[in-house]
């Protein structure tokens, strides 16, 4: 794609949620991108949440956590919720699969540059948004006995005891490392 469709003065913004850089090309930014990792999850769309669930060993407990953690649904509501509105956006750039919150709509394409080229065009729209599971950082999904931790803004604080504290929302979640 070339840099003639650009607006003068244009500046186009990392797809992040960890960077806030702006890169003065859509090849500058094309490169920067390119620079992350992009780890496999899935999209909650409940309420036009967003937000986006690395996958783990665990899926469908991790699926209820949010929702009730995130949207206060109660079980058993949370797995038919979870259906409904996280388990059938599985986004994988590498596998061409990811949820487009301008388009709101999963993509089903073939690869990951299929991908780039999709969001390439919102962003030279001058759209702001972000690329599910886009990470520098994948080493922090780390493992805890074979399911991932991951903090959101919904969650606690893990204890020395390799348990949760979600004592704001009245609750103290422990699970066994065996």
């Amino acid at each position: 794609m070339s840099e003639t469709n650009r607006s003068p003065g244009q500046r186009f913004r990392c797809t992040s949620r960890e960077c806030s850089q702006e890169s003065e090309s859509i090849n500058d930014w094309r490169l920067h991108v390119n620079e992350y990792s992009f780890v496999k999850g899935h999209v909650c769309v409940y309420k036009r949440c967003g937000e986006f669930i690395p996958s783990c060993a665990n899926e469908s407990r991790a699926h209820q956590y949010h929702l009730y953690l995130n949207h206060d649904i109660k079980p058993p509501r949370t797995d038919d919720a979870a259906n409904i509105y996280i388990n059938k956006n599985y986004s994988s750039v590498g596998e061409g699969m990811t949820w487009c919150y301008v388009c709101e709509k999963l993509l089903e394409l073939h690869t990951s540059v299929d991908v780039l080229n999709h969001f390439e065009l919102h962003i030279r729209l001058g759209s702001t948004l972000e690329i599910p599971g886009q990470t520098k950082y994948p080493h922090l999904f780390r493992q805890v006995s074979g399911e991932r931790v991951v903090r959101s803004t919904g969650s606690g604080t893990e204890t020395k005891d390799g348990g949760i504290d979600l004592s704001s929302r009245g609750v103290t979640v422990w699970m066994s490392p065996a």
